[in-house]
C-alpha cells in the first residue's frame, strides 16, 4: 500500500471534519498539553513521535527541554514541521527502520491515531518496529471510528494488547494516558512470570471492584439525602430499591467484564509459559549453533592451511567457474519463466494461472502464455517488444495524468531527484530558476521527482542556503516507484494551466508525450549528445535540441557561443545566463601559511567527459617530476565510485566519498588548489566553486572554452602533457602565494547573488509565458 499518497493537503485540511488539522490555534495547546503531561509523569529525555504529522507534539516537547523526533509518511505533513523544528521530523515510513541520523533508542515512543490507518499486516509490522526502538510505548489507536475512509484495522484494545505482548509488551495497569484520549494506553517491556502478571491483574481487579462499591454507596447516599423532602415514606424506598437494582445490574455486568478480564489473563499466563519454554529452546539451539560454527571454524582453518588445499586450488577455481556459468544459464531460464508467468497473470488472471501452474506440475499443462492467448487489444501492446523499450527508455516514459478541475497554474518541474546527494550543481541551479520565475509570476511550483520520492526539506534547504526565498505555494508528487510500463497507482492532475520546466532531455522527451501543449521550458546545462556515443541516445538527445516547442534556458555563455555554431535553434529560441555562487556557501577560511596545502582532485570515473584516467596520469606525473610533494601536499578525491588512489612514491589520496551541499562547501573553504577537467565547452561547477571559495584552480579549453575572465585564480591550459605539467606547476605557486591569491580572489567577478544574473532569463521566460 502506498500510504504517502494518501495523505496529501486535501488529507489534512478535511479529514478532521470541519476542522483542519492544519488548524494551529486549535491542535498547538492540546498536543502542548499532551506534552506537559507527559513530562509531568515520565521525565524522558529522548522520545519519537511515530506518524508526527505536522510536528505539534515533537515542537511542544522540544520547547520544553526534551530531545523529541518525528517520523511520518507523509512528505506534505513534513513540509509543514515548524521551521525550527523540521530538522527532527523526516519522511520515513513507520514500517521501515529510522532515520540513520536519528538515535538508536529511545525512552519513550508515542504513536497517536496510526495503526488503525495501516492493513492489518501492516499494523503488526508496525508494532513489531517500534518495539525494537524502546521499552515505554504509549499507544493510541481509535476503537470505534469505522466511518474514516483511510481506517482499514479499527480494532479493540484487547486486540492490539494481544500484539503488544507477542513482542513481550504488557500493558501498564498503573499508568492513565486517557490524558490523550480514552483508548490510549501504556506498554512497557519488562522481565516477568506467569505468576507476577496475575498478580499484577488481580491487584488491579480488586481495586477497580472497591472503587466501583464505593461509588455504589455514593449514590445510594445521595439518593437517600435528596428523597428526604418526600412526604411518602413509600415513596423514598420505592426509588431506593429502583436505584438500587440498576446498580446492582450494572455491577453485575462490571463483574461480567471482570470475569473476562481474568479469562484473558489466564490466556496471557498460558501464552507466557510457552513463550518462556519457547526461548529455553532457542537458547540451547543458539548454544549448538556457536558450538558448531567453532567446530566448523576450527576444521576449515585445518583444511585451508593443509598442503593439498593449496596444491588443489587452481582445480577450485576452475570449478567454482563452471558453477558461476551454469549457475547464469540457469538464472536466464528462471527470469524467463517469472516473465512468463507474469504475462499469464496479466493475460489469463491469477486464478487461471495458478491453474495452469497445477497442470504443469502434474504434466497435464503448460504455465506459458502464447501468442494465440493474447486478447486482439492487446496484439499492439503486452509484447516483449514494450517490456524492452519501456526497460531501455524508463527516463523518458511520460508521466501519466488525469484532467482536473483544478484551475490554478502551476509550474511543473520535472528532475530526477532532490536528494541531498544530488543538488549539488545543476539540479539546484534549476531549481533557483523555477522558484524565482514562480514567485515573480504567482505560480505553484510543483516539484516532480522520477527516481526517488521527492523530499521537501531538502528543497527548503537548497532555498535557504542560496539565498532565494522558497516557493510561496509548492507542492510535491513523484512517480519514482511506476512499474516497468510507467504505470502508477496515483497520476498527475494536471488542467490547461499547467507549464512544464524540464531539467534535462530526458525529462524534455518524456514532457513531450505527457503535456498536451504545445511549448515548454528547458533548462540545458550542458551539450548532452557528449554523453553518448552515436546511438540511441545520442539520437533521441539530437531530437530534443532540435525542437521547435521548447524555450531553451543555457547555462553559461560558453555553452551559448557553442550553441551558436553547432545547434542554432537553442540560440533562436533560447536565452543565457551565468550561474551565481553565493557567499553564505562558498568563502575562504583564511590566507595562511600551511604544514601541509590541499588540492583537490574532481573527477567521476562514471562520466567520461571529466577524463578522471588522464587526470590521475598527469598527477602521477606530476609527483613523478618533483612538481607536487605529497609532503607539503594532501591530496583529496571526491564523488561516487572514486577508487582508492595510491601513486607510485606510496603517497595514498584521500576519498571524501559522497557530500551533501553543506559538507561540499564547508570541505571548499580549505582547498588551496584544485585540478578539474572538463571535456566539453562548458567550464563546470567545480572551478566557480573553487575560485569563490579562494583556492586555485587548473581546468582545460576546449573548442571557445579558451579563457575565464571571471578569476586569475582559475588557470586554463592546452591537454598536451607538457604544457599541463607546467600549468600544474604555475597552480602551486599561485596557490602558495597568499598575497596574491588573496588579491585575485578579492577582485574576481564571479556572481555571487541570483539576483544579479538571472534578471534576462526570467524577462524571457516571462516573455514566452503567454505562449506555453
Amino acid at each position: 500500500m502506498d500510504y504517502e499518497k494518501l495523505y496529501n493537503q486535501h488529507y489534512y485540511e478535511k479529514s478532521c471534519g470541519d476542522e483542519s488539522y492544519l488548524d494551529k490555534d486549535k491542535w498547538v495547546p492540546f498536543f502542548e498539553k499532551i506534552a506537559d503531561k507527559i513530562i509531568e509523569t515520565l521525565h524522558p529525555s529522548i522520545v519519537l513521535d511515530v506518524g508526527c504529522a505536522v510536528g505539534y507534539l515533537v515542537a511542544a516537547l522540544r520547547d520544553r527541554g526534551v530531545e523529541a523526533y518525528g517520523i511520518d509518511v507523509s512528505e506534505f505533513a513534513i513540509s509543514k514541521v515548524r521551521e525550527d523544528i523540521r530538522p527532527y521530523c523526516k519522511v520515513c515510513s513507520a514500517l521501515k527502520p529510522f532515520p540513520e541520523d536519528f538515535p538508536r533508542t529511545y525512552d519513550l515512543i508515542t504513536t497517536i491515531e496510526v495503526a488503525e490507518h495501516l492493513y492489518e499486516s501492516d499494523g503488526i509490522r508496525l508494532i513489531e518496529n517500534i518495539c525494537k526502538y524502546s521499552k515505554n510505548i504509549i499507544f493510541s489507536s481509535s476503537p470505534d471510528d469505522i466511518t474514516e475512509k483511510t481506517h482499514y484495522n479499527v480494532q479493540q484494545a484487547e486486540y492490539w494488547a494481544k500484539k503488544f505482548a507477542k513482542n513481550g509488551f504488557t500493558k501498564d495497569l498503573t499508568y492513565d494516558a486517557s490524558f490523550i484520549a480514552p483508548q490510549a494506553v501504556m506498554f512497557i517491556k519488562r522481565e516477568y512470570k506467569a505468576d507476577r502478571l496475575i498478580e499484577d491483574y488481580e491487584r488491579n481487579i480488586r481495586i477497580l471492584k472497591q472503587q466501583m462499591h464505593i461509588e455504589a454507596y455514593k449514590d445510594k447516599e445521595q439518593i437517600v439525602n435528596s428523597n428526604t423532602l418526600l412526604s411518602s415514606k413509600e415513596k423514598q424506598i420505592a426509588a431506593l430499591e429502583r436505584v438500587s437494582l440498576e446498580k446492582d445490574k450494572n455491577i453485575s455486568k462490571i463483574e461480567g467484564n471482570l470475569r473476562n478480564v481474568q479469562q484473558e489473563n489466564n490466556e496471557y499466563g498460558d501464552n507466557i509459559v510457552k513463550l518462556q519454554a519457547r526461548i529455553d529452546e532457542f537458547m540451547q539451539a543458539s548454544q549448538w549453533l556457536n558450538e558448531e560454527v567453532a567446530r566448523w571454524q576450527t576444521a576449515y582453518k585445518d583444511i585451508s592451511g593443509s598442503i593439498c588445499w593449496r596444491i588443489t586450488k587452481p582445480i577450485r577455481l576452475i570449478i567454482d567457474a563452471l558453477k558461476w556459468l551454469l549457475f547464469r544459464i540457469k538464472h536466464n531460464i528462471l527470469t524467463q519463466s517469472i516473465k512468463k508467468i507474469w504475462l499469464s497473470v496479466r493475460t489469463v488472471g491469477l486464478r487461471n494461472t495458478l491453474r495452469k501452474i497445477i497442470g504443469k506440475l502434474s504434466g497435464k499443462s503448460s504455465i506459458l502464455v502464447t501468442e494465440s492467448q493474447f486478447p486482439a487489444k492487446m496484439d499492439n501492446y503486452d509484447t516483449n517488444i514494450d517490456f524492452l523499450l519501456n526497460e531501455r527508455f524508463r527516463n523518458i516514459q511520460p508521466i501519466q495524468t488525469i484532467n482536473g478541475e483544478d484551475e490554478v497554474r502551476r509550474l511543473n518541474f520535472v528532475t530526477d531527484s532532490i536528494d541531498s546527494h544530488s543538488l549539488l550543481g545543476g539540479v539546484a541551479t534549476a531549481l533557483i530558476i523555477a522558484t524565482e520565475f514562480a514567485n515573480r509570476n504567482n505560480l505553484t511550483l510543483r516539484i516532480i521527482t522520477r527516481t526517488t520520492p521527492a523530499n521537501p526539506v531538502n528543497y527548503k534547504n537548497i532555498m535557504r542556503i542560496s539565498g532565494v526565498p522558497a516557493a510561496e505555494n509548492v507542492t510535491f508528487y513523484s512517480d519514482h516507484d511506476r512499474d516497468i510500463l510507467g504505470n502508477v497507482s496515483f497520476k498527475l492532475e494536471i488542467n490547461e494551466k499547467d507549464i512544464f520546466f524540464a531539467t534535462s532531455w530526458w525529462s524534455a522527451a518524456a514532457i513531450k508525450k505527457t503535456s498536451p501543449w504545445k511549448n515548454f521550458y528547458y533548462i540545458i546545462q550542458e551539450v548532452e549528445t557528449f554523453f553518448y556515443p552515436h546511438g540511441d541516445e545520442h539520437h533521441l538527445c539530437s531530437e530534443i535540441m532540435q525542437a521547435d516547442n521548447i524555450y531553451y534556458l543555457v547555462n553559461s555563455k560558453y555553452l551559448y557561443d557553442y550553441f551558436k555554431v553547432n545547434a542554432p535553434n537553442i540560440v533562436e529560441r533560447g536565452v543565457y545566463f551565468e550561474p551565481a555562487f553565493p557567499k553564505a556557501l562558498y568563502q575562504p577560511k583564511e590566507f595562511v601559511p600551511k604544514k601541509k596545502y590541499k588540492l583537490f582532485f574532481y573527477a567521476r570515473p562514471s562520466n567520461p567527459r571529466n577524463m578522471f584516467s588522464y587526470g590521475i596520469e598527469l598527477l602521477e606525473m606530476s609527483i613523478k617530476n618533483g612538481v607536487l610533494d605529497t609532503n607539503e601536499w594532501d591530496i583529496y578525491c571526491a564523488g561516487e565510485e572514486i577508487p582508492g588512489l595510491k601513486f607510485s612514491n606510496g603517497y595514498a589520496a584521500i576519498n571524501m566519498g559522497l557530500m551533501n551541499w553543506q559538507e561540499y562547501g564547508k570541505f571548499l573553504s580549505g582547498v588551496d588548489l584544485a585540478l578539474t577537467l572538463m571535456y566539453t565547452p562548458h567550464p563546470s561547477y567545480p572551478p566557480y566553486d573553487v575560485a569563490s571559495s579562494g583556492g586555485v584552480v587548473v581546468t582545460n579549453c576546449w573548442g571557445n572554452k579558451t579563457t575565464f575572465d571571471f578569476s586569475k585564480n582559475v588557470i586554463l591550459s592546452n591537454l598536451d602533457q607538457n604544457e599541463f605539467l607546467d600549468s600544474i606547476d604555475r597552480g602551486i605557486v599561485l596557490a602558495k602565494d597568499l598575497n596574491q591569491r588573496k588579491e585575485n580572489y578579492e577582485k574576481a567577478t564571479i556572481p555571487r547573488t541570483w539576483k544579479e544574473t538571472l534578471g534576462p532569463t526570467l524577462e524571457f521566460m516571462e516573455e514566452k509565458l503567454n505562449h506555453v
